[in-house]
């Protein structure tokens, strides 16, 4: 029987069990429908019904991938706080529901953050300073929207190392880029930064033949953002 490796590292080694797990339930799958066919070879909707249930585990790897790569799982070396330039990426691409997304924002859930302006570390209070292309003018102390404006221009401003910017971000608004993912998701209905990343759309066509929906996300978000997305 094969064994997990253990020099890999735990997301390796959780995608390996997974793929041992699925020829376990594959073998289970073929000996359960050898006996259940040797009682009748009639059609019999109950039986082939129990056995399709089998072919979901072939789902199971796809949505492992997308635990391990969401945010908030993610490592401060760059990924977290990308989250925000990507959210501000799909609201661009769903214009019509903008308003609807900025209506969550303004729920009481982010009063515990105003006003976001006071109280910032020193890297913060420089970042809110670079005034890049009159950014700083926009920002409103008490709107969630410009938090994650400005943590998205946290993430494009120049710098060496990620991790003490994650550090003051998550100090100073704890569970904010949470909340703005979840609302994100819910309003676009896309799985913001893992539509990005895996065609989780036609992998769930081919899986389970679901009907993918209009907004797919086809920007890979690999790197750094360049240009204006995201707008102020």
């Amino acid at each position: 029987m094969a064994e997990i490796d253990p020099e890999q590292d735990q997301a390796a080694q959780l995608l390996q069990l997974t793929n041992l797990r699925l020829i376990d339930l594959m073998g289970i799958k073929s000996l359960l429908s050898y006996i259940l066919n040797s009682a009748t070879l009639d059609a019999w909707i109950e039986r082939d019904t129990f056995l399709d249930f089998f072919e979901l585990a072939r789902t199971l790897r796809m949505f492992i991938s997308m635990v391990l790569r969401h945010p908030y799982l993610k490592t401060s070396a760059e990924a977290r706080v990308k989250t925000s330039f990507d959210i501000l990426r799909i609201r661009d691409r769903n214009k019509t529901k903008k308003g609807i997304f900025y209506s969550a924002l303004r729920k009481t859930q982010f009063d515990m953050y105003y006003p976001w302006d006071d109280g910032m570390s020193d890297r913060l209070i420089e970042v809110y300073n670079y005034n890049r292309q009159g950014w700083r003018s926009n920002y409103k102390g008490y709107s969630s929207k410009c938090l994650l404006i400005f943590i998205r221009n946290v993430y494009w401003h120049p710098k060496t190392s990620m991790e003490a910017y994650d550090s003051d971000i998550r100090t100073r608004y704890p569970d904010f880029l949470n909340r703005a993912y979840e609302a994100a998701c819910r309003i676009f209905a896309v799985q913001v930064t893992l539509l990005i990343d895996l065609n989780i759309e036609q992998q769930y066509v081919q899986n389970q033949n679901v009907v993918p929906r209009r907004d797919r996300g086809r920007g890979r978000g690999r790197g750094r953002g360049r240009g204006r997305v995201g707008g102020r």
